[in-house]
């Protein structure tokens, strides 16, 4: 790929394992051991580069580490243009990255030297990939918020789950990947519905996903009976790929099986796998890429393996009635600080065990109530836990502790604007948007709350300040039709935002309510005959839209199909009685 690869010395760890089940003569050293944070399920680690402190994701399925170019920016880094045409492959189809050379890349105490990094257009894309993961062995031990690289000797083909006692099973299956100078993914075998398929080992993935055509050979199609959307994903490329969501009679990973499975599937790009094996399957299993040995070593620790949004059912007898089973606490030592509390909350809350994070998290307060992270994270639990009460009483500490912190006060202003709070809201949301720089990432976020807030005016100065700095991201068709609806609800600079809402609509042609806004944009600028196209096919999609439809009846009013135009006002105020109003806030009125 045109790239060097990172020479590395070694400061760390001097952790001796003595493997279980292995010879006596095998050891495993831990080049660096550090502990992750759970962020929405992705293994966060902090890493230092040349002396500053970011977040970055613990990404396996990427072959190299990146960062954007925020983080680029702000460390000074010199930009070039990669070589050999080199392009990265995501879900989201291919995107062509810069490159910049890290001097002091410091983990956990092992330090890295002259590291090369993508630089990605994406904000947030502080990836560690395989040019350093693949250096070693790698053990990600979600369950107990750790990720090792590990360095064994004399251990042959020796079982390296050293952890596993005499009971536990280990699956262990082969890597398909020989080569010992790089390894650019962790990709082994499984079966689908009894058929083969490739599985990429990605710890930088929240959710698992099969492409189509896995999807397809084990019997599933998005037609088949059962099958239900999903949302919408994207990553490294600027597609957003459509998901839906099916039942597979099995998945079997080594010696486990899981029978009757809840999976996503999608068009997405693996680079020739056939499934992603994401966060939600990590946070279940304590997995040891050996590859030394090319193999991986899997044991399963207790809880849901893919339905994380659920508990997982268990039956007594054959005639009893299935029972939601009890979440199974994380087994080891009790922490002994607020960081230690705090990481075991994160893998409880990314289990869905709301209960025991919340627990953890208000220990961590007691233990350091000077520190604003905590009460925020108690507050984003709490909020998940039905309590907004008691989260924005979280909020409102944290805000003391930490009046300028962007993530604290767009949370609140998303719970104010929940509460009716407006003017609150839009307070935070100055705040938020007074310490921001020009082109920040959470402008996208700020255009859109603005927009809930009824600042349509303040929100299309967000979405400029975006647009104008995110021409790669997959959320291009998002931001646009915001701005584009932003404009349609003002009545301002009409030929812009039909523009946007083209653009947005040729960017992601099934987006919702593209067609409803352009539609508006035409009725307030005289293109009636358009508007009714527009308004007809928005309906088609969408029959109960009743803004669209009191749209339509004011669209064939003007067009004189008096008594078509009543019919469709009637039938909007029969949806929501409150529809007139609303639209007569957007200038749109029958007189």
């Amino acid at each position: 790929m045109g790239l060097p690869r990172a020479a590395a010395a070694m400061l760390g760890a001097g952790l001796c394992i003595l493997p279980g089940r292995a010879s006596a003569a095998c050891t495993i050293n831990a080049v660096f051991q550090v502990p992750v944070t759970l962020v929405r399920g992705h293994p966060v680690a902090p890493v230092q580069l040349n002396g500053k402190t970011l977040g970055f994701t613990v990404d396996s399925g990427a072959s190299y580490s990146s960062i954007d170019q925020a983080a680029a920016k702000m460390l000074k880094l010199p930009v070039r243009m990669t070589q050999d045409n080199v392009a990265m492959t995501g879900v989201g189809g291919m995107t062509v990255p810069d490159i910049t050379t890290v001097e002091a890349v410091t983990i956990a105490g092992a330090q890295f030297k002259n590291m090369p990094f993508f630089v990605q257009p994406l904000s947030g894309m502080n990836l560690l990939g395989q040019n350093l993961l693949g250096y070693a062995d790698a053990e990600y031990d979600f369950p107990h918020a750790a990720i090792r690289l590990m360095k064994p000797e004399g251990c042959n083909d020796a079982n390296l789950a050293y952890w596993a006692g005499p009971s536990q099973g280990v699956s262990v299956i082969h890597l398909e990947s020989s080569r010992t100078d790089r390894v650019d993914s962790t990709i082994g075998p499984a079966t689908l519905n009894g058929r083969s398929i490739r599985v990429v080992f990605d710890t930088g993935a929240q959710r698992s996903v099969l492409t189509l055509a896995a999807a397809a050979r084990a019997g599933v199609n998005p037609d088949s009976p059962g099958v239900v959307p999903a949302g919408s994903m994207y990553g490294a490329g600027a597609q957003t790929v459509k998901l839906w969501m099916a039942t597979f009679a099995s998945f079997k990973l080594g010696d486990e099986e899981i029978k009757n499975v809840r999976l996503q599937f999608g068009d997405v790009q693996l680079g020739g796998a056939d499934m992603l094996l994401g966060d939600d399957f990590f946070l279940s299993h304590r997995v040891y890429v050996a590859n030394s040995q090319h193999k991986i070593f899997i044991t399963y620790e207790g809880g849901p393996v893919f339905d994380l949004a659920s508990k997982p059912l268990v039956q007594d007898a054959p005639d009893q009635t299935p029972r939601e089973a009890a979440v199974p606490t994380i087994d080891g030592p009790e922490p002994t600080d607020a960081e230690g509390y705090a990481r075991r909350a994160s893998v409880y809350l990314s289990r869905n065990d709301l209960e025991h994070g919340i627990a953890d998290l208000s220990h961590a307060i007691e233990l350091a109530p000077g520190d604003p992270k905590y009460p925020f994270q108690r507050a984003t639990a709490r909020l998940s836990n039905k309590q907004p009460i008691q989260a924005m009483a979280d909020l409102d500490h944290t805000l003391k502790l930490a009046p300028r912190s962007t993530p604290t006060l767009l949370l609140r202003a998303r719970l104010r604007l929940t509460e009716h709070d407006n003017a609150g809201a839009v307070a935070d949301l100055n705040a938020a948007s007074a310490v921001a720089a020009p082109q920040d990432d959470l402008r996208l976020t700020l255009g859109e709350q603005y927009r809930a807030a009824g600042r349509q005016d303040l929100a299309i100065t967000q979405y400029d300040q975006w647009i104008a700095g995110h021409s790669d991201d997959g959320r291009m068709a998002e931001a646009l039709f915001g701005r584009c609806r932003a404009r349609a609800f003002l009545g301002v600079e009409l030929d812009k935002a039909l523009a946007d809402c083209n653009r947005a609509g040729s960017l992601a042609p099934k987006m919702a309510g593209v067609l409803e806004t352009r539609a508006m944009v035409r009725l307030k600028t005289g293109d009636y005959a358009r508007a009714l196209t527009d308004y007809d096919a928005a309906l088609a999609a969408l029959p109960t839209d009743a803004l669209a439809l009191y749209g339509r009846g004011l669209t064939r009013l003007r067009l004189g199909k008096v008594s078509e135009g009543q019919a469709d006002l009637a039938a909007a105020a029969a949806i929501q009685p409150k529809v007139a109003a609303q639209a007569k806030a957007f200038g749109l009125s029958p007189s």
